[in-house]
């Protein structure tokens, strides 16, 4: 907006070191022969489309993710509704990965583990766009990360599959020996017990 100029101009300074840190971890801007640019808009948080992301603000955070859907979401379309709840996950995983979790107080995974924490999870991959859903997806890539590696990444975009089809194209290329469905219960069970003396995948 006209009266939000000065500041946007400083705030939007943050796109290329996310989009050439991205391009390091991930490959290439997937529309690197077009441009990528920002649209504010009056509603609450963001919502990308191919090329141009439309944001209440310019924060980092805000940025990080909805560019961040330029590989999770706009590269390859979920086949179905059920998928996005991945897209969600990997964009929300961004701000770790630029750090901008640390330190931890006043981070966004602070506030995702205050809700997840809060409330009782309905479901991982039914996707409602609710806080509870961005918190559950965020802290299940958590898990997957802290297990696998940040390659886990790069694998599920070399994908051709969207949404559990993609985790395991990923797991098996890392020869992780587990499949989604015992990745999900691992994840459940380190929720309750998070202790790595016990085995290693129940610990988060």
């Amino acid at each position: 907006f006209p009266s939000h100029d000065t500041n946007a101009v400083n705030d939007l300074d943050q796109t290329l070191p996310i989009m050439d840190l991205y391009e390091n971890l991930f490959e290439t801007y997937p529309f690197h022969n077009e441009k990528y640019g920002h649209a504010q808009f009056g509603w609450g948080g963001g919502m990308e489309h191919t090329t141009v992301s439309f944001m209440t603000n310019f924060s980092r955070e805000l940025i990080a993710h909805e560019m961040a859907h330029q590989w999770f979401g706009d590269k390859i379309t979920c086949g179905t509704w059920k998928d996005i709840w991945l897209n969600e996950a990997l964009s929300e995983y961004s701000s770790t990965l630029l750090g901008y979790d640390v330190p931890y107080s006043g981070s966004i995974i602070e506030l995702r583990v205050n809700t997840f924490t809060q409330h009782i999870p309905d479901s991982l991959t039914e996707w409602q766009n609710l806080n509870l859903d961005y918190a559950s997806a965020n802290l299940f890539m958590q898990f997957l990360v802290d297990q696998y590696g940040e390659g886990v990444i790069k694998a599920i975009i070399n994908s051709k599959n969207t949404g559990i089809a993609a985790i395991n194209d990923a797991l098996s290329f890392l020869n992780a020996g587990v499949n989604f469905y015992d990745l999900f219960t691992n994840w459940q069970i380190a929720n309750y017990i998070n202790d790595k003396k016990i085995y290693r995948e129940y610990f988060i």
